[in-house]
């Protein structure tokens, strides 16, 4: 499983964007944000203080990829524009990857190399919680923009934060 839709609600009022903290060519900004705090309560309090509330600008289909410094997170979909996320396994070890400018750790692959395993196509309010160290891409027939915010982690697993979340909070 490479990721879970949560039960979580969520209301969003009056978050600011403050500034960009990166992006991966034209297609995914993400922004440091204020007054989104309370998503945090989806999380116990003990692990709080190792997530980051970032918002997530996607305006374009984003090829097979891994996330770079991040493994797990967990998106609040305010608006998601139809994308599907869809996830893959690799075909064997080695596969051609590359990067884009300001990737760390994280890979773009050619879908000539993955195998399509499973998707999700979220809707406006959704909360999903994703493995993002496997190979996923973000995909519409007609894109539009696509807003998140996202709680990110480099600290904990997704089967980590899983094990974190109460099973009532899990669908």
């Amino acid at each position: 499983m490479s990721f879970i839709k949560l039960k979580t609600k969520f209301f969003i009022e009056n978050y600011q964007k403050i500034y960009r903290v990166i992006s991966y060519g034209d297609r995914i900004s993400y922004y440091r944000t204020i007054g989104a705090e309370h998503l945090l309560t989806t999380l116990p309090e003990q692990i709080r203080h190792k997530f980051t509330i970032l918002e997530m600008k996607v305006v374009d289909n984003v090829p097979p990829h891994t996330d770079s410094r991040i493994t797990c997170t967990i998106n609040f979909y305010i608006i998601t524009g139809n994308f599907e996320t869809k996830f893959y396994f690799l075909k064997n070890h080695n596969v051609n990857t590359w990067q884009t400018p300001g990737q760390s750790n994280g890979v773009i692959y050619s879908k000539n190399d993955l195998i399509f395993t499973e998707s999700f196509v979220a809707q406006d309010g959704d909360v999903y919680m994703l493995d993002v160290t496997k190979p996923h891409s973000v995909e519409s027939a007609e894109p539009t923009d696509r807003y998140a915010l996202c709680l990110q982690t480099s600290f904990y697993s997704f089967e980590e934060v899983k094990n974190f979340l109460s099973l009532e909070n899990l669908i």
